[in-house]
Order: C-alpha cells, then sequence, then structure tokens
C-alpha cells in the first residue's frame, strides 16, 4: 500500500523512506543554507552531490570583497 506521506531517499538507486525505520530520511542543506532535496544518513555521507567542503570558497583566491586596505 502507497503511503502518500512517505518521502523517498533522492540518493543512486536508495530506496529507504521516512517511514522505514532507522533510515532517517532528511530535508539537506548545501553551504550556502539552500535546501537541495531529501537524502538518508549514509547517502548524505557517501553520494551528495552538494558536499559543503566542494564549495569555491573566495577567501583563498586572494581577492576580498572588503576594502579595509
Amino acid at each position: 500500500m502507497f503511503n502518500e506521506n512517505a518521502i523517498c531517499c533522492s540518493g543512486n538507486d536508495c530506496s529507504k523512506t521516512t517511514t522505514d525505520e532507522n533510515a532517517y530520511v532528511e530535508l539537506r542543506y548545501d553551504a550556502y543554507g539552500i535546501p537541495t532535496r531529501y537524502y538518508c544518513d549514509d547517502c548524505y555521507e557517501n553520494n551528495y552531490p552538494y558536499r559543503k567542503d566542494a564549495y569555491y570558497d573566495y577567501l583563498n583566491a586572494g581577492e576580498y570583497l572588503d576594502d579595509d586596505y
């Protein structure tokens, strides 16, 4: 029976839903706080395409937006 309140994980080949025990499917956010999709903990750790450490950090580029020089 289909549960219309169940949310599926967006990971590749993952069939976990919010109704599964120990699945913990939650809405995940990228580094800028923008909601991306629902992912389970396993897919969030291993298969999450919006990893926070993969974003470009402008502070490492040598140019800053502040003009306090």
